[in-house]
C-alpha cells in the first residue's frame, strides 16, 4: 500500500497539480487586468484548490461558515499541520481574503 501511495503521488498527483497550477495561473494572469481581484479569485482559485483536493482524495466539511457575516473584517488563522490549508481555505471558505507574511519572504522571487 506504502509503495502505490508513493507513485500515485509522484506519478500522479504532482504532475496534476502543476499542469493545473500552471493553467489556472495563466487563466488567473490574463483575467487580472481585466476583472477585479475577487471576481479572478473565485474562478481561478476556488476551481484550483478543489481539483487539488480532488485529486489527493481529501473531502472537505465546512462548519460554522454561516457565522461569517458579509462587509465584516476576520483574521483567518490557519495552522499548516499540512500544505492542505492553503488548498482548503481557497477552495471552501467562501470569502476574499488576502494573505499576511513575514518581510524576509518577500525577497523569495516565487512568493
Amino acid at each position: 500500500m506504502r509503495l502505490f501511495f508513493f507513485l500515485y503521488s509522484w506519478l500522479v498527483f504532482v504532475p496534476l497539480v502543476a499542469v493545473t497550477t500552471l493553467l489556472l495561473g495563466a487563466v488567473c494572469l490574463l483575467l487580472v487586468p481585466f476583472l477585479p481581484a475577487d471576481q479572478v479569485s473565485r474562478l481561478t482559485a476556488v476551481p484550483w484548490a478543489r481539483l487539488c483536493l480532488l485529486y489527493s482524495g481529501v473531502r472537505v466539511n465546512v462548519h460554522g461558515r454561516e457565522h461569517l457575516e458579509p462587509g465584516q473584517s476576520y483574521v483567518i488563522v490557519a495552522n499548516h499541520l499540512s500544505q492542505f490549508d492553503i488548498f482548503v481555505l481557497y477552495g471552501y471558505l467562501g470569502v476574499d481574503f488576502r494573505w499576511v507574511m513575514k518581510h524576509e519572504l518577500r525577497q523569495m522571487p516565487v512568493i
